[in-house]
Formats: structure tokens, C-alpha cells, sequence
């Protein structure tokens, strides 16, 4: 009798078990790592979920697995960006972050989000509707950023990375 029953009990603990190392083995074949995204938000490298500024980074990875081609497809994947263009071409551009941006373009006024291509400023949005060719990342940073990246950056700002140099020969061919 007492044979039975730790049978009886070693069994049924054995099938309350099989759910959760069926469901461990499946966590160990996804690979559930998730990717570190370093970023320059404050001037110098950091992750992305230390930065204590709202901020959406996309590594290389990410903008070819979501095939983001330009800065105009960045906006379907960040959170509070808007990004509308005439029909006639991008000559009437316009970037809203959090529903700041510029309606009226004249030249004596300035936008209020800063577009940064390694770290050099871009005086008009329309300058930086460019191919996303060559990028190691782009940032978004929501919120003013006027203490670490001066003026025009009241509403937010864009920074676009490209890659380093290397010291082998590449190439890179997309149709």
C-alpha cells in the first residue's frame, strides 16, 4: 500500500512538471535576449534604457528588419513623430514631436526640432529627408533639448549616425 501511493504521488507531481520545462525549452529556442541599443543621447555612449530621456533608438538591425528606407518611414515606428509632405516634392516639409512642430516656413523663423546628421545640424527639415544609406542607428529624443544640443530643439530632436569607417573593402547592394 504505501508503494502505491508514492508511486501514485511521484507521478503526479512528474505530470505537473512537464509544463514548465516544455515551456523553459521553448524560452532557450527563441533566444529570449534582448538586444542592447547603445546610444549617444547625452553626448557619450550609453544604453538606451539608461538614458533617463524618452528617447526610441533603432539600430542597424532594426531599420533593415522593419525596412525603413528613409527618415519619413522612421515616424511609423516612433511614438508621438509626425512627418508630412506635400504632393509637389518635400518643399513644404513638416516634423511634429508630441504635436510641436512648424506649421509656416519663412526664413526668419526656426524650426523647432533639430536634425542631426553626425552630430552637425540641420537648419531645415527638408535637408534631412535623406536615404537612410550607411546608418549604424537613429535616435529620436522627445521633449526639449535645449541643454545638451542647444536651440531648435524645443520640441525634440532627430540624430542620425552613420558608420564608421573599416578597415577592410565593402560593399552593400539593395535593390
Amino acid at each position: 500500500m504505501g508503494f502505491t501511493k508514492v508511486l501514485s504521488r511521484l507521478s503526479i507531481f512528474s505530470l505537473l512538471l512537464i509544463p514548465y520545462v516544455v515551456s523553459s525549452a521553448d524560452e532557450g529556442a527563441k533566444g529570449g535576449v534582448l538586444e542592447e541599443v547603445v546610444v549617444t543621447a547625452r553626448k557619450r555612449e550609453e544604453t538606451a534604457q539608461s538614458v533617463p530621456i524618452p528617447i526610441s533608438a533603432l539600430s542597424e538591425a532594426q531599420l533593415e528588419a522593419r525596412n525603413i528606407t528613409d527618415l519619413q518611414d522612421v515616424e511609423r515606428i516612433t511614438p508621438n513623430m509626425d512627418f508630412t509632405s506635400s504632393a509637389v516634392g518635400n518643399q513644404n516639409t513638416q516634423v511634429f514631436i508630441r504635436g510641436i512642430g512648424q506649421v509656416n516656413w519663412s526664413t526668419t523663423q526656426d524650426p523647432k526640432i533639430g536634425i542631426y546628421i553626425d552630430g552637425v545640424y540641420l537648419s531645415r527639415p527638408q535637408g534631412g529627408l535623406v536615404d537612410l544609406m550607411d546608418v549604424e542607428r537613429v535616435e529620436v529624443l522627445r521633449g526639449p533639448q535645449g541643454t545638451l544640443f542647444g536651440r531648435n530643439t524645443t520640441a525634440g530632436l532627430i540624430q542620425i549616425i552613420t558608420k564608421g569607417p573599416s578597415q577592410e573593402q565593402e560593399s552593400y547592394f539593395k535593390s
